[in-house]
């Protein structure tokens, strides 16, 4: 059976003008002390020259001690709803406006004794400081903030966050601003399987969306917990954040999660996971016009492949080397490179060797046929040299 909720404290305090001088002299007109002054003799009218002894031995460990009490004022309520509405604050880690907050009240699991809006709660703590509010929204003072956070339980921190996730989950904003909100407190709330099942379904969405801003926030939050995850999953992540950070031109942050995937799968038994990566790695380099450390990368994917026999691989990379080395105006090396590719490419798919031949192509028009014919009789020994080593293999 359900009990009768207990009035609302209303911290009212029947000052006469003395005793008003005497409380703003020792708490020297400080808004958040006069009010927690007020709260506590509202209930011990009798105290304020204990307080104001109190205050003067010290300003701050008054402040602090008063804290402590005011809280267990605020606990000794059946039930205790201003306590309950500094708890859900205390998860709040961004000022969220009153309709924000009342939606989120409304999905906490009280009772029945609990009322159905926030608004009574929010303007009882407001009256005395504890909660406070700017163009951003309301917030709780970090006093109060502190005190909360030292005595929840991790039940109530989970129940809180837990109901601002679910919020944010089923409100009607657009999904790249309540989805990253969602996952933000389902991590908090310590539900890590369900948030990562969250960040990897709507991250996916968000690329295929074009939303590259909220899937960045999503994995970044995801990567933060890099140690939490097997290393497929880290691999997968990273290779994530890597694409969403092409797309929004971030090339060196591009850069680096990359080149972590391929470490990660440099110790591994995935050699063309490996090699791919590390293909992108150096298309990345081009990309930002490190054209040496680009070199490098494809050179060392083509020793691999060299080392397997992976004659389609051959081809590519040589293909990306040629066209490199066209644009660097390198133009023995981009024949002597094509050329190898379209050769190769004849024991290759009808598709690869269609792909070749338009490299040719594109050469030749560029060139000219008299010029590609001459710069290809001067590379054709070593080219063909090197066609003949790959195919003894």
């Amino acid at each position: 059976m359900a009990t009768t909720l207990a009035p609302l404290r209303t911290f009212a305090v029947d000052f006469d003008d003395d005793a008003k001088d005497l409380l703003l002299q020792f708490t020297r007109n400080d808004p958040f002390a006069v009010g927690l002054c007020t709260a506590y003799l509202s209930e011990h009218p009798d105290c304020i020259l204990d307080l104001a002894e109190e205050f003067e031995r010290g300003f701050d460990s008054a402040v602090s001690s008063l804290v402590e009490r005011v809280l267990t004022m605020l606990l000794s309520d059946s039930p205790p709803v201003l306590y309950a509405t500094c708890v859900l604050l205390s998860q709040c880690d961004e000022p969220f406006s009153e309709k924000i907050l009342d939606g989120i009240w409304k999905g906490m699991p009280w009772d029945a004794t609990y009322p159905s809006s926030i608004t009574s709660p929010l303007s009882s703590l407001a009256r005395v400081s504890f909660v406070k509010s700017d163009a951003s929204g309301i917030f709780l003072d970090e006093h109060i903030k502190r005190s909360i956070l030292w005595k929840l339980s991790e039940a109530d921190k989970q129940s809180a966050c837990v109901s601002i996730s679910n919020y944010f989950a089923q409100s009607k904003l657009p999904d790249e601003e309540k989805i990253p909100k969602a996952h933000h407190y389902l991590k908090k709330a310590g539900l890590i399987k369900e948030a990562l099942q969250l960040a990897i379904a709507y991250s996916t969405a968000f690329v295929k969306e074009e939303k590259f801003d909220a899937a960045r926030r999503l994995i970044s939050s995801e990567l933060s917990d890099m140690s939490n995850f097997d290393k497929e999953l880290r691999v997968f992540l990273l290779h994530q954040l890597s694409v969403i950070d092409f797309n929004l031109q971030r090339f060196d942050d591009a850069i680096t999660s990359i080149r972590e995937v391929v470490e990660e799968l440099s110790h591994g038994n995935n050699l063309a996971g490996k090699l791919a990566a590390q293909s992108q790695l150096a298309n990345l380099y081009a990309m930002q016009g490190n054209t040496d450390a680009a070199r490098r990368e494809f050179e060392s994917v083509l020793s691999e492949h060299e080392k397997h026999h992976n004659l389609s691989g051959i081809v590519s990379i040589c293909a990306q080397l040629g066209m490199m080395a066209f644009e660097q105006k390198n133009l023995p090396i981009a024949v002597e490179r094509f050329y190898i590719a379209k050769t190769l490419s004849a024991n290759l798919t009808q598709n690869e060797q269609k792909i070749c031949q338009l490299n040719w192509e594109y050469l030749q028009n560029e060139l000219g046929a008299s010029r590609l014919q001459e710069l290809l009789l001067l590379v054709k020994p070593k080219a063909d040299a090197y066609i003949q080593r790959v195919n003894a293999r």
